[in-house]
């Protein structure tokens, strides 16, 4: 009898042990870590989208829930209306799988970290759900559709010009090495608010074949690209236009309700990830600005947007010029080059130079910009440009109040993959603090 009790017990613990180790095999690694680099938080994820999604959610979980329940909502919509664009948002909205899985991943990552009770939103009286992440990345698109009762956005007009954005870019004679460079500034909220203090660079490694690693300077929870950059040294600065669309431009409006074409809007900052991340098809593997404008005019968006396009300064691309701006909105699309700095008022002379804020130029007739005209004025008066004067110059149309405040700072430079970026310290605006300067392994050292 012995024998028998030997071998049931024998079995009962490998029964535990297989349970054990299968609990084990199930749960998700997290194939990411978060560090601080300079004073600036760097995370840094591998694998697929909804690995990385999930490494992105369970490390920043508590940020991305301050964010959501106290800026997005507290900010940008009240919960009346906000729940109104969810509704929205989930027929119309167009998300890539890849890009789905990954938010789908994320807030599985997010339960992981904080349990059923942390993902509450006292301001919606329930959870928070993948479609709420999806929300936060259309905040370019969907934030001046008039969804806030709040008002706090509504203060802005076709015909006004506050900031938004800025950016400035040069290369060839214009520049003090002839490679590439881009200074921007990103204009948004309020000095010292939530978003001013959350800040991040996000380095991406995914394991896809036809994927690449790119960099993305944005806030937690953000998956799309606003400031982003390759492993090839291609990358997108995006600026809101003066010129958003309303609803009514977008949707039909029947009573209360609106129709439309279902999944027909696509995030104008997922477009800009594709760019950016996937490897080019053949036909554009030496024209990296033509395979941004081929995708942008293959995707609706709803917002209007300036977006700052740049590319390593070398002898086989198609494009004459290494940068460009993409004028962009659901009227159209236009690529305006150095060839068209001097086609209106005021003149930029050089045709090594950029500058860009937040209004069409050759889409649509452009407005005046004391900004824009500040950059012309002053890239007028150098013949060639260096780092720390492009960064300086962005600090001199810095936005220094509310609630176009500027909170980042960037300089990039494709060849070699260098990156600036100045964020708030404290009590220290960003136009007020240096730069941290990293290269780009730095961001991916796991």
């Amino acid at each position: 009898m012995k024998p028998f009790k030997n071998i049931l017990y024998a079995i009962i613990l490998l029964l535990l042990f297989a349970s054990a180790g299968n609990s084990t095999a199930d749960a998700q690694p997290i194939k990411g870590i978060l560090k601080t680099l300079q004073g600036k938080r760097i995370l840094t994820v591998w694998g697929n989208n909804f690995e990385m999604g999930f490494a992105h959610g369970y490390l920043l979980a508590d940020d991305i829930v301050t964010l959501l329940e106290n800026y997005m909502l507290g900010t940008l919509y009240d919960a009346k209306n906000y729940e109104r664009t969810v509704r929205l948002i989930k027929i119309y909205i167009n998300v890539p799988a890849p890009f789905w899985n990954e938010l789908k991943g994320m807030h599985q990552g997010m339960q992981e970290a904080l349990g059923d009770s942390g993902m509450f939103s006292a301001r919606l009286k329930r959870n928070y759900e993948p479609v709420d992440l999806l929300a936060w990345n259309l905040v370019p698109d969907i934030f001046r559709l008039r969804f806030d009762s709040n008002g706090l956005f509504n203060t802005f007009t076709n015909t006004a010009a506050p900031g938004f954005c800025s950016s400035i870019s040069a290369w060839g004679e214009g520049s003090f090495t002839g490679n590439t460079l881009i200074a921007r500034d990103l204009d948004f909220g309020f000095p010292g608010d939530l978003l001013d203090q959350a800040n991040i660079i996000i380095a991406c490694q995914p394991s896809s074949f036809f994927k690449q690693p790119w960099i993305s300077i944005g806030w937690p929870g953000l998956i799309g690209c606003l400031t982003g950059m390759n492993e090839e040294g291609v990358g997108a600065a995006l600026n809101l236009d003066y010129a958003g669309s309303d609803l009514d431009d977008l949707l039909i409006p029947i009573g209360d309700a609106y129709i439309g074409i279902p999944r027909y809007y696509t995030p104008v900052m997922f477009a800009l990830r594709k760019a950016v991340e996937n490897k080019r098809i053949i036909f554009y593997r030496n024209d990296p600005l033509g395979n941004f404008l081929h995708i942008m005019r293959l995707t609706n968006i709803t917002g209007a947007f300036n977006i700052h396009l740049f590319s390593p300064y070398r002898k086989g691309i198609k494009s004459p010029y290494p940068a460009a701006i993409l004028e962009c909105s659901n009227k159209g699309t236009a690529l305006r080059t150095p060839a068209d700095n001097q086609q209106w008022e005021p003149f930029l002379l050089s045709d090594t130079f950029l500058a860009v804020t937040n209004h069409n130029r050759k889409l649509r007739d452009p407005i005046d910009c004391p900004r824009y005209e500040t950059l012309v004025n002053r890239l007028n008066d150098i013949s060639v440009l260096n780092m720390e004067q492009a960064l300086a110059l962005e600090r001199e149309v810095a936005q220094t109040s509310g609630p176009y405040n500027t909170v980042q700072i960037i300089g990039l430079m494709p060849e070699s993959r260098e990156i600036w970026v100045s964020f708030r310290e404290g009590e220290t605006p960003a136009w007020e603090t240096e730069p941290a300067h990293f290269q780009w392994n730095e961001l991916f050292k796991k």
